[in-house]
């Protein structure tokens, strides 16, 4: 019997790992099915002809899970089981973006270069001809509605806007590219998406165009009127270093800040907050490793008509620390290359002196064989 289970996978081609070969809008659910269930013949071969049948809304490259188990006259039986790639469509798009800023998002007013490959289902450049990239703007409408029990609920939902339309094909390198100026008016969060008209491969992306993203708290574009979205000035921080928080304050008011790792609550802090943004300095302490997470929640005073948010907003953030003192960096010296049935010689250390413990395994090929190390099934692929 011969099983196979279709799943969807975040495949990158060899030649072009910093591209995305998947589209992000399209929802794939896993597909099982029986392949074959039969007989071998007197020399133990069963031959299959079977077609893997994928609807079009594969968003990529797929991988399928085959399951074979045999069974022999006596009712033993034995399993194997191993993964290949399947291949949906004949041709694939890339889209590599360019590099953003610390957060990761892009300026606004200012042209972003996207690169797109276009590869046949081996990783080999092919031309495509005809390609569009559609651009739409993720928006979010909230309102507070009242139900008939007079108890005020939030109310929210998210739609994509088409936003630019472009035309462009590869040449016969399949290589291609296209630009992007995202006004400061139509700031936010935007998917770009890149389609062969012809294959039916899409990939792409979603991505923030801002000035200054933690300033526009106003603004709704985020999962709820009442998420704070705030930053540190670092994604990773040193035992001594201190950092810089800055978040959206429309009015002065009040701010807890708790320090959490996850189990307990380390520290808390009130912080005045000003007009506009509010930054504060936290020291990193040792108690912080390897990691934490910064709570806040803003109170804002009431009858506030500078804005229409809630009088309690809330976020949080995870922060990475690293001390030197415990970080250990172990030493191998051993011959490059070893033959059977010879003695060698192993010295493991550290390479500042440090205490550490550490295991040393060795791999025998019974292990590599379990591995695939060697392969014992041959199949053509359609």
């Amino acid at each position: 019997m011969l099983k196979a289970k279709i799943t969807s996978s975040n495949y990158s081609f060899k030649e072009y790992k910093n591209f995305v070969f998947t589209d992000p809008s399209r929802n794939f659910s896993t597909e099982e099915l029986n392949v074959f269930e039969g007989k071998l013949n007197a020399n133990g071969i069963a031959k299959i002809n079977t077609n893997l049948k994928v609807g079009k809304n594969a968003p990529g490259m797929l991988n399928v899970q085959f399951l074979v188990r045999a069974f022999e006259n006596g009712g033993d039986f034995s399993i194997d089981a191993f993964t290949k790639k399947y291949a949906p469509f004949k041709t694939f798009l890339g889209l590599k973006s360019p590099k953003g800023n610390k957060y990761g998002s892009y300026f606004t007013d200012e042209n972003q270069t996207f690169s797109i490959v276009s590869v046949d289902e081996n990783g080999k450049p092919v031309q495509v001809d005809d390609i569009e990239v559609q651009v739409f703007q993720i928006k979010w409408r909230w309102w507070w509605s009242t139900s008939e029990d007079n108890l005020s609920r939030y109310t929210s939902s998210s739609y994509h806007q088409p936003y630019k339309t472009i035309k462009l094909s590869t040449n016969s390198k399949g290589e291609g590219n296209f630009s992007l100026n995202i006004p400061e008016e139509n700031k936010g969060r935007f998917l770009i998406r890149v389609i062969d008209k012809k294959g039916g491969h899409a990939t792409g992306r979603t991505a923030y165009f801002y000035k200054n993203w933690w300033q526009n708290s106003a603004s709704g574009d985020k999962e709820a009127a009442k998420m704070l979205v705030f930053s540190a000035d670092k994604e990773t921080y040193n035992v001594g270093e201190t950092a810089k928080i800055t978040f959206p304050s429309g009015s002065k008011g009040n701010a807890l800040i708790s320090i959490e790792n996850g189990t307990k609550v380390l520290e808390t802090k009130w912080v005045k907050t000003e007009k506009g943004t509010t930054t504060f300095d936290l020291p990193i302490t040792k108690k912080m490793t390897p990691n934490v997470f910064i709570n806040i929640s803003l109170l804002q005073p009431h009858k506030v008509t500078e804005n229409d948010l809630p009088v309690r907003l809330y976020g949080v953030i995870p922060i990475l620390v690293e001390d030197s003192a415990t970080k250990l960096e172990p030493v191998i010296q051993m011959p490059k290359e070893l033959k059977p049935e010879t003695e060698y010689t192993v010295k493991v250390s550290e390479k500042n002196s440090k205490a550490m413990t550490y295991t040393l395994a060795v791999v025998e090929d019974g292990l590599l064989d379990l591995t695939r190390f060697r392969w014992l099934i041959r199949f053509n692929t359609i």
